[in-house]
């Protein structure tokens, strides 16, 4: 049996959140993710940049849709 090659973990920056339409504040970020209704945030260096996982950014947008009740295209029905 042959290992599938995993995808990448891709890692979002604030400014990729807010190229796909989060425009929270780095404040606001930070409140949901104390209330866990964000996920939390990983910690990439020294300087204090920061980011989060872009498979748990897509969860968490999916689950925003549904919640809203909007359509999802049909290549997202399936994830979440």
């Amino acid at each position: 049996m042959l290992d599938r090659p995993k995808p990448p973990l891709r890692v979002l920056t604030l400014k990729q959140l807010r190229d796909r339409g989060l425009t929270y504040s780095r404040q606001h970020i930070g409140r949901l993710e104390a209330a866990g209704k964000f996920p939390k945030r990983i910690k990439l260096g020294e300087n204090g940049r920061i980011g989060w996982f872009e498979y748990q950014v897509d969860r968490f947008l999916i689950e925003r849709a549904r919640a809203s009740g909007a359509e999802l295209p049909p290549d997202f029905a399936d994830h979440g």
